[in-house]
């Protein structure tokens, strides 16, 4: 997987994913990874509805319980990157792309539902 999508978290830190196939192999090694809606263009960037870490690719990629989601938005793009860092390095990578994008399937880290977090169960999530 050759690094071909730039994602730019909220500390202009950049993160390099190679686009990989759903349906591939994975190997067994910690990293970040994003599901996509496509843009057309330059002028259009793609749209990240989920973004995630794993301490294992093999482990979690093949049945991501997000993935059926993310494909009913109109995702269709799996970006992922190998993270050699720390597992608090990896999470605090993953919370900085959160923040920077406010993916709509992620829950924790995104600002977007915090107020639903505040208000508990009776919020309606946005």
């Amino acid at each position: 997987m050759v690094p071909s999508v730039v994602l730019t978290g909220l500390s202009f830190t950049d993160y390099a994913f190679g686009v990989a196939d759903p349906d591939g192999s994975w190997n067994a090694v910690p990293g970040l990874y994003a599901f996509c809606i496509p843009g057309i263009g330059v002028l259009s960037p793609l749209t990240p509805v989920y973004i995630g870490e794993t301490s294992s690719f093999a482990e979690r990629m093949p049945w991501h319980p997000e993935w059926p989601a993310a494909l009913r938005l109109g995702a269709s793009l799996m970006l992922a990157m190998a993270f050699p860092g720390t597992e608090r390095q990896r999470k605090d990578a993953e919370c900085d792309l959160i923040l920077a994008y406010r993916p709509r399937l992620n829950v924790q880290h995104n600002t977007r539902n915090a107020l639903a977090d505040l208000l508990g169960p009776r919020a309606k999530r946005f």
